[in-house]
């Protein structure tokens, strides 16, 4: 861990503008996850207004493992020194450049890094993918001579038949109530229902060692009248694969609002 060395930060002065055409200091460093370039600097000019000495500095800044590593490069008149320094925290790094940096321009310098207010800028959150629409299989007919798989052709020569006035009498219901139903979902009928399993499905990821960003691409037939997932089929390159199938059973535990169609076919992409 890096120490802070010093205490007393100058208060009261005016805060320096930093000069775009000749920067003290050269940041280079993960944008959502450290202070920006411009901040770092005004920080340093903040800490040492004053210097006789031409000094310029080159930070990067990289992630190993779960620390960030700084490397250095100070040029004092003309004379190059590079240090390398290893943090969980960004902005303990950038504390390190600022001590450093502000006492090569001015040895006397006085500065209090835990003074130091740090703003990082958030990501934008990811946007929610839009689920791909596959074209309607053609319906598959019924087997065994129903007509729609409840009332069979037996009924309609024979309505008298024990059984057939019910069965009858449950498909008109059912015809009433699909009235209201849409032909078949939305893009907000499909978000709605993968999200109950979303997180399951993300889950993956880590339990089969995937990149983060990662994205698994699955294929969807979702039947009509019950709204469940007849099947669910990974994409290439992660078709047959352990993570594939992680994210297949995930996603066919999903339940969606019921639809006049038969069935349809949507492409959902998982980011692990």
């Amino acid at each position: 861990m890096l120490v802070a060395l010093v205490a007393g930060l100058l208060t009261g002065a005016p805060e320096a503008s930093v000069d775009s055409a000749n920067p003290v200091l050269t940041w280079n460093a993960p944008a959502d996850e450290c202070p920006g370039a411009s901040q770092v600097e005004t920080a340093i000019l903040d800490s040492s207004p004053e210097s006789t000495l031409e000094v310029s500095a080159v930070a990067s800044v990289t992630g190993r493992d779960s620390e960030y590593v700084l490397a250095l490069t100070v040029t004092v008149d003309g004379v190059q020194t590079t240090q390398t320094f290893a943090d969980a925290s960004c902005e303990t790094l950038a504390d390190a450049t600022v001590l450093s940096v502000a006492i090569a321009r001015d040895p006397s310098s006085v500065v209090d890094v835990g003074a130091i207010e740090w703003e990082t800028v958030e990501p934008e959150p990811e946007p929610e993918p839009e689920p791909e629409p596959e074209p309607e299989p053609e319906p598959k007919p019924a087997a065994g001579g129903k007509t729609d798989g409840k009332f069979s052709s037996d009924c309609l020569l024979n309505p008298d038949k024990p059984g057939c006035a019910e069965a009858r009498r449950a498909q008109l219901d059912k015809k009433d109530l699909d009235k209201t139903l849409p032909s078949k979902l939305s893009t907000n009928d499909v978000r709605a229902g993968i999200k109950p399993v979303k997180g399951k499905a993300k889950a993956c990821g880590s339990r089969h060692g995937a990149a983060a960003g990662t994205k698994v691409r699955v294929k969807l037939s979702i039947q009509g009248d019950t709204g469940k997932v007849l099947s669910a089929t990974a994409d290439a390159p992660h078709g047959g694969t352990a993570l594939g199938k992680c994210v297949e059973d995930a996603v066919k535990s999903a339940t969606f609002h019921r639809f006049k169609s038969s069935q349809m076919g949507t492409t959902y992409p998982f980011t692990m």
